[in-house]
């Protein structure tokens, strides 16, 4: 088995470890300068973010909270993923501007809080680099949900027929009496699938659904293999309506945040989140898989192909305490 540099067994399954770019509310970057080659040494892998290795068996996010906390003495800081598929996950977090960093072990001799230009600067080699970049990319808006109302069902007309959703919702309501008979019980309390309207900075962007896996005879079906039997699952589903915020990592943030926030809360008993995109909406799979979802198998429904994506909650949270 491999270990670190100083004898800690590291995880044989991908992601092995994890990158947390850490910003302040001036946009400063935390880097840290690694001991090795002594302080003014600032060639490749001189300067990082806090950065390190996932234990055998150790769930993601805790084991990148870990790492945080060690290297760089941080603690409470809420940590959001940008990718967690591939070799290293790589996480993008907030700190306050009087958060006191405190050096924990002797792989690092510095640190310093920068701007981002000299962070890109600073880190080598340039693959790291593009990885601060990509995380400092990601917006800082709040993402929050509120149960759907009747009167958010223009919106959701809106949203199911723009045209970048549409080809992925062919069941979208085509007015405001449609939208009442599929969603009015739903409101109600009247069915297992609730309904939430995303809210990004303040904003209705979309909506998302949860739904029991149990409840779901036909899906349960596809999708229990890949589960535990689909007695502690919740299936979602999820658009994207305002076209404007597509594409800027949005979709990745809503789904971390409506299952560790709502789903969770809801059904506190849940192992497994699924969801089903088609396997041409390249872009909703690949948003789930940066979630922490890991593709299991494709399946046909009604003449048309999709992904079952299954999050485990063990994996990528740990299991509850």
């Amino acid at each position: 088995m491999d270990t670190t540099w100083d004898g800690l067994p590291i995880a044989p399954e991908w992601p092995r470890g994890a990158t947390v770019v850490v910003r302040r509310a001036d946009d400063d970057v935390l880097l840290l300068h690694r001991a090795h080659h002594g302080a003014d040494y600032a060639g490749p892998w001189g300067w990082t973010a806090p950065s390190g290795s996932r234990q055998p068996v150790e769930a993601i996010l805790p084991g990148a909270i870990r790492e945080l906390s060690e290297e760089a003495g941080l603690h409470g800081i809420d940590l959001e993923p940008v990718d967690l598929t591939g070799s290293w996950a790589l996480f993008v977090a907030s700190a306050p501007l009087d958060a006191a960093v405190a050096l924990g072990d002797v792989e690092h001799d510095q640190f310093a809080w920068v701007r981002p230009a000299d962070a890109y600067d600073r880190v080598k080699p340039r693959f790291t680099a593009d990885g601060l970049r990509r995380a400092l990319a990601v917006a800082r808006d709040s993402v929050a949900f509120t149960p759907l109302r009747r009167s958010d069902l223009a919106d959701v007309v809106t949203w199911q027929n723009a045209s970048h959703v549409r080809p992925w919702w062919p069941d979208a309501v085509e007015g405001l009496a449609a939208a009442e008979a599929k969603y009015g019980r739903r409101i109600d309390g009247g069915l297992p699938t609730t309904v939430d309207v995303i809210t990004v900075a303040d904003r209705p962007i979309g909506f998302i659904e949860c739904t029991p896996l149990a409840a779901d005879e036909e899906y349960h079906d596809v999708a229990q293999w890949a589960t535990d039997g689909g007695a502690h699952a919740v299936a979602i589903d999820y658009a994207i309506g305002d076209a404007s915020v597509v594409g800027h990592g949005v979709g990745t943030r809503v789904i971390w945040h409506y299952i560790r926030d709502v789903v969770l809360a809801r059904y506190p008993g849940t192992r497994y989140v699924v969801a089903d995109p088609s396997v041409a909406n390249v872009a909703s799979i690949r948003a789930c898989e940066k979630a922490g979802f890991r593709r299991a198998h494709d399946f046909e429904s009604d003449g048309s192909r999709f992904a079952l994506c299954v999050f485990d909650r063990a994996r990528v949270l740990g299991d509850p305490a």
